[in-house]
């Protein structure tokens, strides 16, 4: 599903939540969907959990990331534009209200 989306999308960064999985997998699966792409991931804690952002290095480039249990925060630029972008991608798990 994952690939298939990406090559009807062709995005040029891509935000990911609840992975459920660890880095070493994620990297596996994204390798199969996504060749080429780069990524900054947080491994999830037993199945809950985990981030990770991907971007096509032909169009992005990371100037510099932080990532945490709950967020990674990551500057970008457009490659052949002034373009720079700091995005951040957030997870916080809800607790039963």
């Amino acid at each position: 599903m994952l690939k298939n989306m990406i090559q009807q999308e062709q995005p040029h960064i891509v935000f990911m939540q609840e992975t459920k999985c660890s880095t070493s997998t994620l990297a596996s699966i994204l390798s199969k969907a996504w060749a080429g792409c780069q990524t900054v991931t947080v491994d999830a804690t037993s199945a809950l959990g985990g981030l990770a952002i991907a971007w096509n290095t032909q169009h992005v480039s990371l100037s510099d990331f932080y990532a945490s249990h709950h967020f990674i925060q990551a500057t970008f630029h457009l490659i052949g534009t002034n373009i720079h972008s700091h995005l951040t991608n957030v997870y916080f798990p809800q607790d039963g209200m």
